[in-house]
């Protein structure tokens, strides 16, 4: 709301985020996944909430091959990704139904 009163409307958002943490399955602890989870998904949600209301032409949000093939040492990533990937389907089915733009 701030930046759209100063600049005007944004128009569009592009989500690149993404952080590693290799680590095989039975090693990853929570704290090294939520590193990892925290800026797909977190800053996905943060970045939809914020837009909800803007004019949006496009909303991008980058995700990996990962997540569908997976990867040795990067199950967090991979999931990551394909929560990624989920939220995006769904903001998407949204946009659909005209709730979104």
């Amino acid at each position: 709301a701030e930046v759209s009163r100063r600049a005007g409307p944004v128009r569009g958002v592009v989500h690149a985020a993404g952080v590693t943490a290799d680590a095989r399955l039975v090693r990853l602890d929570a704290a090294a996944a939520a590193t990892v989870f925290a800026p797909k998904v977190s800053g996905f949600a943060a970045l939809d909430a914020a837009t909800r209301a803007e004019p949006l032409d496009f909303f991008v949000a980058f995700s990996s091959v990962a997540a569908v093939f997976g990867r040795a040492g990067q199950s967090a990533y991979a999931a990551a990704n394909a929560a990624l990937d989920a939220l995006a389907v769904t903001r998407d089915a949204a946009v659909s139904r005209g709730e979104r733009s």
